[in-house]
């Protein structure tokens, strides 16, 4: 696998800040890797990270996923990093999952999910597309992420076919999370279907920190979830 720039949202912790530390390690890493956060208090382990790093250069962006403006920017900026070569793997790894009872949802609640789950990488694909194709168009052959590709982070909660009686009573109530979930299966294909010859692949998980249990996407199991999805994006 060879990836000469990468974009990771939500990297400040969990699934996204371990795509991070896992990609560094490469044996041929990323030249720049575009990790976003929201809350400048949350970045002290990327910091880390980048002061450690001697191949890639880690570019840390403000951006919260709702804010167009925020979206455009780090695009320009990335636009300016990678120039011509475009950017070959965007990781769509930002969102948010807030525990209610059915009984406590409301409209709000499921369109604060909705915007940032479901929305905010539709967004931010729309602003990428370009620096996508422009990597892609540089080199020939089958999908692989070595050209381009868009890895978006589902979770389980979101599978219709898990959430049996069997499952933990307590994801059932998380309404407005499992409704704004599941999209991702669409997002990711609609691009590749308008003919864009960009790859795409998703891979189902879930955070395991800040409350949200210890699933298989915990930031302890995501080296598998890296190699898995490096193997699933170049088949």
């Amino acid at each position: 696998m060879e990836l000469e720039s990468v974009l990771v949202t939500g990297a400040n912790r969990g699934i996204g800040l371990e795509f991070v530390k896992q990609l560094v390690k490469l044996q041929k890493p990323p030249r720049f890797i575009f990790s976003t956060f929201r809350n400048e208090n949350t970045v002290q382990a990327l910091e880390k990270i980048k002061e450690e790093s001697k191949e890639t250069e880690i570019v840390l962006i403000k951006m919260d996923v709702r804010d167009a403006e925020d979206i455009e920017r780090a695009g320009n900026l990335i636009e300016e990093k990678v120039g011509d070569n475009g950017l070959n793997l965007l990781i769509n790894n930002a969102g948010v999952l807030i525990y209610q009872s059915f009984d406590e949802i409301t409209e709000e609640d499921m369109l604060f999910h909705y915007r940032i789950n479901t929305v905010a990488p539709v967004m931010i694909l729309k602003r990428m597309l370009p620096l996508l194709q422009k990597a892609s168009s540089r080199k020939t052959g089958g999908m692989s992420v070595s050209r381009a590709a868009v890895l978006n982070i589902s979770a389980l909660l979101g599978s219709i076919t898990e959430l049996t009686e069997d499952y933990p009573k307590r994801f059932l109530s998380a309404m407005s999370y499992r409704a704004s979930s599941p999209e991702h299966g669409h997002e990711g294909g609609c691009p590749h279907s308008e003919g864009s010859g960009d790859p795409y692949s998703e891979h189902v998980s879930w955070l395991g920190e800040n409350r949200h249990g210890n699933g298989r996407g915990h930031p302890r199991a995501s080296r598998e979830c890296l190699s898995y999805d490096e193997y699933s994006i170049a088949a």
